[in-house]
């Protein structure tokens, strides 16, 4: 994926939870005490954490992205160990918090699995 469409696939990501999280507030919220609101306010993550299973590769690497930008903290949850730990490196270097966190179901040890 070009830097290009990574950057169209965020803006897209953003646009369609932003429209969500408008909905939401404009149904909790009666008419007469709406406030006007920004696209970009609708949709801040600050102080939020979001945890991206498969978050090292493809839509799950545009998504922990995305929510990055949005000013969450980010988890990347997945299996490969070096990839996990690319991905956070590259949003750390924007200046945004986020952890690898190495996922995997087929080796789990029963004591922390609850087996």
């Amino acid at each position: 994926m070009s830097t290009r469409e990574e950057a169209g696939c965020r803006l897209s990501i953003l646009a369609t939870a932003a429209s969500w999280r408008l909905r939401w507030y404009l149904a909790q919220v009666p008419r007469e005490k709406r406030e006007l609101v920004g696209v970009l306010q609708a949709f801040d993550l600050t102080g939020k954490v979001a945890v991206v299973t498969g978050g090292n590769m493809g839509l799950g690497e545009a998504f922990a992205h995305a929510l990055a930008e949005a000013g969450a903290y980010v988890a990347i949850a997945a299996r490969t160990h070096d990839r996990n730990l690319s991905v956070a490196g590259q949003i750390q270097a924007t200046g945004a918090k986020a952890v690898a966190v190495d996922v995997d179901r087929v080796h789990q040890d029963p004591d922390v699995a609850g087996g």
